[in-house]
Formats: structure tokens, sequence, C-alpha cells
């Protein structure tokens, strides 16, 4: 028993790394035409990343915060950056489709808690549809919260025309 369970830790550990992946795809084929003859032009415009590249967070007179930001629908997530009110991700969550974008995505800065539950603090409901189709930078803020995203052009999905 403790050896498929050994087994079975392994595989779980090589499926976490590609669940972004996997995420992207199956909602790929999943929406891809379907009968919907405007299919094609919305996946010929391609696939795009969203990167988290940093946040402005609020001090606390008990603790630092160790800041991450979530996509509660897609269960993706930055990593947590430990004792920082000026996190630094540079990081990519996600493949997301152009008419994706167009939606309003919901992005949570959480303060990372590893004995409570973790302290929301920010919320975002937005359309992060870049004007520009290379990519575009977008600054969120709230009352105490300022999110700095990038969209931009995913390299790893090529759309038919390219």
């Amino acid at each position: 028993l403790s050896g498929a369970l050994e087994k079975f830790k392994k595989i779980k550990e090589s499926l976490d790394g590609d669940v972004e992946f996997l995420q992207a795809w199956y909602d790929y084929f999943l929406t891809t035409c379907n009968g919907d003859p405007t299919c094609k032009a919305t996946t010929n415009q391609g696939w795009y990343q969203i990167i988290v590249v940093s946040a402005q967070l609020p001090d606390s007179l008990f603790d630092t915060p160790d800041g991450y930001v979530s996509f509660p629908k897609n269960g993706l997530r930055t990593s947590v950056k430990d004792d920082s009110t000026s996190p630094v991700w540079n990081e990519a969550v996600g493949h997301w489709r152009i008419d994706r974008l167009e939606e309003n995505i919901k992005i949570d800065v959480y303060d990372y808690d590893p004995v409570t539950s973790d302290d929301l603090l920010a919320s975002f409901d937005v359309n992060l549809k870049p004007n520009n189709p290379e990519g575009q930078s977008f600054t969120l803020t709230d009352s105490e919260v300022t999110l700095n995203l990038r969209v931009e052009r995913d390299p790893t999905f090529k759309t038919e025309s390219e």
C-alpha cells in the first residue's frame, strides 16, 4: 500500500506542473467552433498570457504581507512573495484565448497565512483585452492595493495563420 501511495504522490506532483497547460487546452477543445461560424476568426486572433508583474500592498502593525495573486475561476495563482509590501513576480499565469480576455476576469490579491486562512487584500473584476494586438500593460487599483499586469501574445500558442 505504501508503494502505491508513493506512486500516486509522484504522479500527482508531475500533473501539478501541467495544470495551466491542460486547463488552456481543455478550454480550447471544449469551445473551439462547435458549429459557430465566428469561431475560426476568434481563434485566429491568438492566445495571450497574463503576466503578473508587481504590486503595492499595505503593511500592517503585526506582519509584512506574504502576497500572491489568484485567478479563482481557473484555479490559477502566482507564487507567494514573503515579507514584501512591493512584491515582484513577473510570472505568466495561464493561457488565455483573446475572447476570454473580453469577459470580466476575477483577480484576487491575498496575504498568505500558514496558520489561519489567507487574508483577502483586494479583489478586481476586469476586462483585460489589450488594445494593441501584441499586448498591453494594466494597472489595477483599489483603496490599499495596486496591481500591475501585462497581457501579451503567448509565444507557446500559434494561430492558424502563423
